[in-house]
């Protein structure tokens, strides 16, 4: 057998385009299966940062807040998700929501090291 056929391709992530503009891209995001395990997080238009659990917590005033956008009519830019993504490797990154730490994908194992007692 040839190396090239025991090789399967990489599986690739659901959402090609992070940046959401429609309330589909918005609820498709929030399918656990389209980050492949990853953990996420959303933009929003004043600048916050929402956990994906956070994210469906809030789910429809975030499409709402779409939907207004959508329409031209926005007043409610902390809801307003303009995007998606996955938290690779930023171990501080927190919800402003929850204030939870995101995890991070590619976290540093001795994080646990450098804790004070």
């Amino acid at each position: 057998m040839r190396r090239s056929d025991r090789i399967r391709p990489l599986p690739t992530l659901k959402f090609k385009n992070m940046n959401i503009e429609t309330v589909e891209q918005f609820v498709e995001s929030l399918d656990p299966s389209s980050s492949l395990g990853y953990p996420t997080f959303y933009v929003c238009e004043d600048g916050g940062i929402l956990s994906w659990e956070a994210a469906v917590e809030m789910k429809e005033r975030i499409i709402e807040a779409i939907k207004g956008r959508e329409l031209r009519s926005n007043e409610d830019k902390q809801w307003n998700v303009l995007a998606v993504d996955i938290n690779y490797e930023n171990n501080d990154l927190r919800c402003d929501h929850t204030y939870k730490l995101i995890p991070s994908a590619h976290g540093s194992d001795n994080d646990d090291e450098n804790e004070q007692p």
